[in-house]
């Protein structure tokens, strides 16, 4: 029996294959008509324009006459033979000449967008494409995420707003504000409701490229529209002000949440703390916390992070280690974070013997160490000019393997430790070993390796550094120029001409004068000749300030005078 009802089963669906479907019919009947022109176009061509020319033999003309008429023949047995075929080509070929659609290149949707005609794909349910949008969404590509906009128009399947925000939301993960609004308004225009996600993924753009004024003002439309925001808005805006370092209006934000009915958070809490500890505002931030505890919010390992963070900010190695020490009474685990922190408070208390004890701590508690976190420790021996303890803990990075290929930066803390302690022999020792591992040296090594030749006055060497620097196509920068001028001025004898053409060929190439620079140039030419060379390069560029109050910026720590 089950035999039987399978054979009647395969019976009924070849029968529904072989009925002729409205659809298949039409496609017979425009690649017939198509096919019989092109027959008929091409056999009066033959006939009034080749024919009467050619004078060979009957054999010859019918092979070379009727050849184009054979394979027009053929064309209209496929056409027959297949006409969804022929009727997809001619479809996607008039679409691809006439249509002016994003031509961005994407992520393939799913086999069924694109296997099927229009007509299937119309439909398709509209929960099938959330998983396609999802992925574009996750992937940060806006461009697919638009593309699958496009495919769906052409399925006819209406989008929604699960759709809109992914849309927005693809824009949001690659920071494309404008891109964003724009299917914002699209999503108006289409109909569709917005709802608090949406404005949420677009203040969390604002947020990330540190737009606190468009992150309100999005705010506010959200309210405008009907739509009420919740504890991840709030949280979003007042974080927004706390990478600024706008404590004061991050506060404001707090107390509005009052007049909105919206109990602050944890997170809101961190967002505070970590407003004021950007501006190493200690007790303020330690008054969030407490105020916390009031409120009866459980504090997590990454509030007293961000109070740790607070102390290290402000130099205050003792209450960092305080603070450190009430997470462990709490029975919360430090995470790397918190031991990062810790241990730039020791590299800006200029402690490295407290920086190895956390170390040590942070192995005990089976937290594993960071690459950041050896960066810092080499960095808090390198403040004191302890460039054998510095190279040391280079060396024990490298054997853990915690550092990632073509990393420079830990080389540029040795570096800089051997300029700290005058040592320019350990120095290009260590800068060969560099260039050796492939690790390729930027301006901050070049520079902090200049100065450990700059200390001892070797301008000449300092001037072959700046040539391999050159030829390695880095260009000087005011932390390398400062170390060129001082290898002038502590020159015997003092290179003055040198220090003038140096700094003429600075403002030339648009190098700005900051305080360091003029205290080299003063060492090397003397205060009035410096004075009155500043006031003739101020003459003759007008954008060129005599004295800029800016301090040299660079990822290794500022070793002048």
């Amino acid at each position: 029996m089950r035999i039987i009802a399978k054979r009647q089963a395969a019976d009924i669906s070849v029968a529904e294959h072989l009925k002729e479907p409205r659809d298949v019919a039409a496609s017979k009947l425009v690649t017939v008509s198509f096919s019989t022109a092109c027959f008929c176009v091409v056999y009066l061509i033959d006939t009034a324009i080749i024919q009467p020319r050619n004078r060979d033999g009957f054999f010859w003309i019918w092979c070379k006459h009727y050849a184009i008429e054979i394979a027009a023949l053929a064309c209209c047995i496929v056409a027959l033979a297949a006409p969804r075929l022929v009727k997809s080509w001619l479809c996607s070929s008039l679409r691809t000449l006439f249509s002016r659609q994003s031509t961005h290149v994407c992520s393939t949707p799913p086999d069924h967008f694109h296997s099927r005609g229009a007509r299937q794909r119309s439909r398709v349910p509209i929960t099938e494409w959330y998983a396609a949008f999802d992925e574009a969404a996750k992937a940060a590509d806006p461009d697919m995420a638009e593309r699958l906009f496009a495919e769906m128009q052409l399925a006819g399947a209406q989008p929604n707003a699960v759709i809109f925000n992914a849309l927005i939301n693809a824009c949001a993960r690659k920071s494309h504000l404008k891109r964003a609004e724009n299917w914002l308004r699209r999503m108006k225009a289409a109909g569709v409701k917005r709802n608090v996600v949406t404005y949420n993924t677009l203040i969390d753009t604002c947020s990330k490229v540190k737009d606190a004024e468009s992150t309100e003002a999005i705010f506010y439309r959200m309210y405008e529209d009907g739509v009420e925001g919740n504890v991840v808005s709030f949280a979003m805006v007042i974080h927004s002000r706390a990478k600024c370092g706008d404590g004061r209006r991050a506060e404001e934000w707090l107390r509005k949440m009052k007049d909105f009915h919206v109990e602050p958070n944890v997170v809101i809490y961190n967002s505070l703390i970590n407003a004021s500890g950007r501006k190493g505002h200690v007790e303020i931030a330690e008054g969030w916390f407490e105020e916390m505890l009031v409120k009866g919010i459980e504090p997590l390992v990454t509030s007293y992070a961000a109070v740790v963070g607070a102390c290290a900010k402000a130099s205050d190695l003792y209450g960092a280690e305080k603070w450190m020490e009430k997470m462990l009474v709490a029975n919360i685990k430090p995470n790397a974070f918190s031991f990062g922190a810790m241990f730039d408070a020791c590299a800006k208390a200029c402690d490295p013997v407290r920086a190895e004890y956390w170390h040590v701590e942070m192995v005990d508690a089976g937290v594993e160490p960071h690459p950041h976190t050896y960066v810092l420790v080499v960095n808090a021996f390198a403040k004191t000019g302890d460039a054998v303890a510095a190279e040391k803990w280079l060396r024990r990075m490298e054997d853990a393997g915690s550092y990632g290929s073509g990393d420079v930066v830990p080389y540029c803390s040795v570096l800089a430790a051997c300029a700290k302690a005058n040592d320019p022999k350990h120095a290009m020792a260590i800068f060969r070993q560099m260039q050796q591992k492939g690790i390729r040296p930027d301006i901050v090594a070049y520079s902090s390796l200049a100065l450990s030749f700059a200390n001892r006055g070797d301008w000449q060497q300092v001037e072959l550094l700046l040539l391999d620097m050159t030829t390695d196509g880095i260009a000087m920068s005011d932390y390398f120029l400062y170390a060129l001028l001082l290898a002038y001025a502590s020159a015997t004898p003092k290179q003055g001409r040198r220090a003038e053409t140096a700094i003429r060929e600075a403002v030339r190439k648009g190098i700005q004068i900051n305080d360091q620079l003029v205290a080299g140039l003063s060492r090397a030419l003397g205060r009035p000749a410096a004075e009155a060379l500043l006031r003739e390069l101020a003459h003759g560029d007008d954008d060129q300030p005599h004295v800029p109050r800016r301090r040299c910026r660079n990822k290794a720590t500022w070793l002048g005078p």
